[in-house]
């Protein structure tokens, strides 16, 4: 992961332009080399945690999700685990699920618990209409949601804290950040008059408008997760030893500077008026 702090301020220096849409980063021009969208998916942590701070927001990880019978025992529902991207504190929110099989199955007769982690979604309730909103693929069918968890392990949230680490699940959202909203705190108003190759001006206006460093936590770490969405594990003691050319690539551009990601960036697009 780069180690410099500002890393918002750099790529808009650059010409980049930064936003969250449903969830996911985004750089414009988008990265097409493989080595700058490894960084990218290394970085993303470090680069919306810097947002929610220069914009007032409280971005989510997804960790993991559990199953139970919440509210002394009143309600069947699913837990999501997640991490607060500026405290570091643990947060979650339930949705209310059916865990009781709807049809009798060779394996077990309907009313049944199911077993480990399963659940079914109806049509009606919250956790439904917050996987809409998200804009993510339905299962094939209503009890198969448990094997589509790890979609949102690549995903940002935010929602409002009612007590302690709980969220309100009606709040709970994918998170969303326009380009504009970034380049405005950053770079103030006097952007959005700028137009055509204006790169070297949004340079000289940022450096004037430097950011307090208790802004960008230093050397924060992506948190590890499984899944196909896995943001990839790092290679420790003799994991390095024999390691493939992909492998070294790898761990170099993990271990670049901004800086020096930027410089193997090519063809950069400056900044447009829209």
């Amino acid at each position: 992961m780069a180690t410099n702090t500002h890393i918002v301020r750099k790529l808009l220096e650059k010409g980049r332009r930064i936003s969250v849409g449903n969830g996911g980063v985004t750089l414009t021009p988008l990265p097409t080399e493989e080595k700058q969208k490894i960084w990218l998916r290394e970085n993303s942590d470090l680069i919306v945690s810097e947002l929610g701070r220069l914009l007032g927001r409280q971005p989510l990880k997804y960790l993991d999700f559990s199953t139970g019978i919440f509210y002394g025992g009143r309600a069947p529902g699913v837990n999501f685990q997640l991490l607060d991207l500026l405290s570091f504190e643990s947060r979650h929110v339930i949705f209310n699920v059916n865990l009781k099989r709807k049809n009798t199955s060779k394996n077990a007769p309907a009313g049944a618990l199911y077993d480990g982690n399963k659940f079914w979604v109806g049509r009606l309730s919250q956790f439904y209409r917050f996987w809409q909103s998200a804009g993510l693929p339905e299962p094939k069918r209503d009890s198969l949601y448990h094997k589509s968890m790890f979609r949102l392990k690549s995903l940002y949230f935010e929602g409002e804290v009612l007590k302690r680490e709980k969220l309100d699940n009606k709040s709970f959202r994918v998170l969303n950040i326009e380009p504009e909203e970034v380049e405005e705190a950053v770079l103030g108003s006097t952007v959005r008059e700028f137009t055509g190759n204006n790169t070297d001006t949004i340079q000289k206006l940022s450096q004037k408008l430097p950011i307090p460093q208790s802004q960008v936590r230093q050397g924060m770490q992506s948190v590890t997760t499984e899944g196909e969405n896995n943001r990839g594990k790092r290679l420790q003691g003799s994991e390095v030893q024999g390691e493939s050319d992909a492998q070294a690539e790898t761990k170099r551009i993990q271990e670049q500077s901004v800086d020096e990601w930027l410089a193997d960036y090519n063809s950069v697009t400056p900044l447009t008026k829209k």
